[in-house]
């Protein structure tokens, strides 16, 4: 089996949503600049995004990072412009950033506009925009994968985030656009469905009668780990992915694997299936 301990050498990336700690923008830094990728990280808190920063630059990783507000056209040309002008390039965009589901995100009777329009600035707006300054520059380098991060909510409908799994759906759509209109030219574009993972913003927010719910309807029986997210982000970013574009790509434990019965139908025969 080839060594694949440098398989992103010579590659610059952006992720964009990783200046903020234990979130799973900021879990795939060290993975790809660990890969022997160039990383330049951004986020909306100047404190703490110089901070994570720094600790990386600590550990040898090559790094820098770069403040925007991704729903601001302009902040987003320059966010990207400044990531091809530190590193020479641009190989490699992770979108990870987005709005967690606003108070008045509920069902379409009660949903704000205000809500709505929030999701879809940052969520949906910010990464197209990331992706329409990033595919001129990924040409440049003779093509690029882009990873965008998407929810298991935009697969099937809820009582509540209406807006917010709108918005991750309008990500999936762009996703097949994105692919079909470049690859030709060299660039991959691919999105994950992530399922619940455990972030500081979960843990901080789940109840654990809902987080237990939660567990119980994930194929494998816990939820997931950043890391096991980061993974497979390197996996698409190299060029051991070559041959996937244009997918969205469920990682999320097997919470949509099942019949929508299946663990009240273990629970009625005496346990949990699994």
């Amino acid at each position: 089996m080839s060594d694949r301990s440098r398989d992103l050498a010579g590659k610059v990336a952006l992720v964009t949503g990783s200046g903020a700690a234990r979130n799973l923008g900021y879990a795939c830094v060290p993975v790809l600049a660990g890969a022997g990728a160039k990383v330049v990280l951004h986020g909306r808190r100047e404190q703490e995004l110089v901070h994570l920063t720094e600790g990386l630059k600590g550990q040898g990783l090559d790094v820098d990072c770069v403040l925007a507000d991704v729903a601001d056209e302009d902040q987003v040309r320059r966010m990207v412009g400044f990531a091809a002008e530190r590193f020479g390039r641009l190989d490699i965009l992770v979108n990870t950033a987005a709005t967690t589901a606003h108070p008045e995100d509920l069902d379409v009777a009660h949903l704000s506009v205000a809500a709505w329009d929030q999701s879809f600035a940052v969520n949906a707006r910010g990464t197209m925009l990331a992706c329409k300054y990033a595919i001129p520059l990924m040409l440049e380098a003779g093509g690029g994968s882009i990873i965008n991060y998407s929810s298991g909510t935009a697969s099937a409908g809820d009582m509540r985030y209406t807006a917010y799994a709108c918005s991750k759906a309008a990500i999936h759509t762009l996703t097949y656009y994105i692919a079909t209109q470049y690859g030709r030219q060299g660039i991959r574009c691919n999105t994950l469905a992530i399922g619940l993972v455990r972030t500081a913003v979960n843990e901080a927010t789940i109840p654990e009668p809902f987080a237990t719910i939660y567990r119980e309807h994930h194929a494998i029986g816990r939820m997931g780990r950043p890391e096991e997210i980061s993974e497979f982000v390197r996996f698409l970013a190299s060029d051991a992915s070559a041959f996937i574009t244009g997918q969205v790509i469920p990682v999320d434990g097997g919470f949509f694997a099942h019949q929508p019965t299946t663990v009240q139908m273990a629970h009625a025969m005496g346990g949990v299936a699994g």
